[in-house]
Parts: C-alpha cells; sequence; structure tokens
C-alpha cells in the first residue's frame, strides 16, 4: 500500500479541506501506464438537502516533480478510454468537470468515484495530488507516490539497437580493410586497369553504404538510450552502452563516422582511362607523368585510410 508523503506543491484551493477524497494510484498493463482511482466520501445529507449535495462536479488530477517546481508529467499524457467530461493534459493531467452548475440535475454531477487510465513519461520521484470540488464539497488529498516505472521495454529497446549496431560495426570495419587492401595493392604495384577501377568503385560503394548503416545504427543506440534514460526519470551518467573498451565510447564512434565522411574518394576511371589511352597510342612520357600525379593522389588516400583504419580498430 502506498502511503502519502508531503508534496511541496499544492492545487486546492486555499478553503479546501482534506480527507474528503482518496487517491490511489498503481502501475497499469501497458507500458508507460498509469491508473488513478479516486474515490469522494459523500457528506451526511441534512435535513432538507438537494438531490447534488456532497457530489462532486470537478475532479482534478495533478502530477508534480520532486520539489513540486515542475510538472510530473513530461509533455501531453494520454488518457485510455477517457470516461465522459474528462480529458488529459499536463497540469492537470486529468480534469474532469461536467460543465454544469445544477443541484437538482443528476447530469450537473460526477461520479462518487472513478478510475483513469494515462499514458505518458513519468518523472522519478513524482507525487499525485486530487483535488474535488462540487456541491457543499471542496476536498483534496496530496503527496500520493506514483509507482516506479515500468522500463523494460526500452531497455529490451537499447539490447535491439546495440546488437544492430555491433553488426553494422563490424560490416564498417570490414569495408574499410577491403577499401584499403585494394588501394594499397593498387600504390605498391600500381596497377591501374578497368579491374583496379571496378574493384574500386565497388569497394567505395560498399564502403559508403556501411558507413550510413552504421551512422544511423549509432544514432539508433542514442535515442533508445535516451528514452530508457527518460523512463527512468534521470540523466545519461557516463559512457553509453557502446562503451566497450575505453578507446571506444559513443563520442569516439561520433567522431570517427565524421572522418569517413570527409574522405570524399574521388571516382579515378576518367584518369585511369586516359593514362590507359595513353600508353595504347605509346604516349609513354604524358602516361608516366598521369601516373605519377595518380600515384601521388593514391598515396594520400592511403595514407588517411590507413589511418582511419587504425582508429577504428582501437575500438574493438
Amino acid at each position: 500500500m502506498l502511503l502519502a508523503v508531503p508534496a511541496s506543491a499544492s492545487h486546492h484551493p486555499p478553503n479546501s479541506v482534506s480527507g474528503g477524497v482518496t487517491l490511489t494510484v498503481q502501475r497499469g498493463a501497458q507500458p508507460g501506464s498509469v491508473v488513478f482511482d479516486y474515490s469522494v466520501t459523500q457528506k451526511p445529507c441534512p435535513p432538507l438537502c438537494y438531490p447534488n449535495y456532497g457530489k462532486p462536479y470537478s475532479i482534478a488530477v495533478y502530477v508534480d516533480a520532486p520539489g513540486g517546481a515542475a510538472d510530473g508529467v513530461k509533455g501531453v499524457p494520454t488518457l485510455v478510454s477517457p470516461p465522459p467530461h474528462c480529458v488529459a493534459a499536463t497540469r492537470p493531467v486529468v480534469h474532469c468537470d461536467t460543465d454544469k452548475r445544477n443541484t437538482g440535475d443528476p447530469s450537473a454531477a460526477l461520479p462518487l468515484s472513478g478510475s483513469f487510465t494515462v499514458v505518458g513519461t513519468w518523472v522519478k520521484g513524482a507525487t499525485a495530488e486530487v483535488v474535488a470540488e462540487g456541491y457543499s464539497l471542496n476536498t483534496y488529498q496530496e503527496g500520493v507516490p506514483l509507482p516506479q516505472p515500468d522500463c523494460s521495454q526500452f531497455e529490451a529497446a537499447l539490447g535491439t539497437a546495440t546488437e544492430r549496431f555491433v553488426f553494422a560495426e563490424d560490416k564498417y570495419r570490414v569495408k574499410l580493410h577491403d577499401l584499403v587492401q585494394i588501394e594499397n595493392a593498387a600504390l605498391i604495384r600500381l596497377r591501374i586497369g578497368e579491374i583496379y577501377v571496378h574493384a574500386r568503385n565497388r569497394a567505395i560503394e560498399d564502403f559508403d553504404e556501411s558507413e550510413v548503416s552504421l551512422g544511423r545504427a549509432r544514432n539508433a543506440v542514442e535515442a533508445a538510450r535516451k528514452a530508457l534514460d527518460d523512463c527512468r526519470g534521470r540523466a545519461p551518467a557516463g559512457p553509453s552502452s557502446l562503451a566497450r573498451s575505453k578507446a571506444c565510447t559513443d563520442k569516439t564512434w561520433g567522431s570517427l563516422i565524421a572522418r569517413s565522411k570527409k574522405l570524399k574518394l574521388p571516382n579515378l576511371t576518367p584518369v585511369v582511362r586516359k593514362i590507359l589511352a595513353e600508353r595504347r597510342r605509346h604516349q609513354t612520357a604524358q602516361a608516366a607523368r598521369d601516373a605519377k600525379r595518380l600515384r601521388g593522389q593514391l598515396k594520400t588516400e592511403v595514407k588517411a585510410l590507413k589511418g582511419l583504419a587504425k582508429a577504428v580498430d582501437a575500438c574493438k
């Protein structure tokens, strides 16, 4: 059984008295859902009282973060199967009002008890207050603690996202090394025929594709991690789940992906075909000059690729 704790923020009118309404809060079956149950104790009817005496026309449920300085729900929650006259908001979380003020009209009064299921992102340590206003009725209960949220779905989502990231990471590393081998072989042996051009272009396409997949996977992990932190009601602390070694953190991977995007490997097909055509025409001097420039370009690219590969290998 949940016991009421003192609340720093109060939402009831100054002339309101406690004890005429009770509120219980429990976790709902749906992820992120909380069930609020209220019950109004109707005052004994004095002689000649009207039909709606002691009944509420307004029920409001507020949720405050610890300390009461902020709301205990992030954004606007969703009211599941809302009862008549009830809407969800941020402050209050649930508000029910008949919009009638008629002491003799039964439809102008709310039920003496009711239940609301609300789905939202709740702040850890939040407390609830219920305020009941009605016909000769002005009462409240505050400081009712919310249950700890069920974050199992977010934990599972983070686990799945991390597994996909590891797969994308491994594929990226393989495609990077494949590209380094092709470029390095061309630099050492200067084999720059059509077969090399085709292999290089295919390797670059595979590498670029793996880079995009890795970036998406990393973003998915960070989004899943943030969702889990929001559910738990706390800010991220320390390295994320991507940090499997001191040298490999989510921040490191972010800089590596950015570094990868800056490589901008050019299409060498035109210059290779130009060199081959010059050789067929026996323009050996021009072909040699073009091959020398190509070799210098390849040397720069191989150096950059090897540097990136070394940094990536540190994240094992």
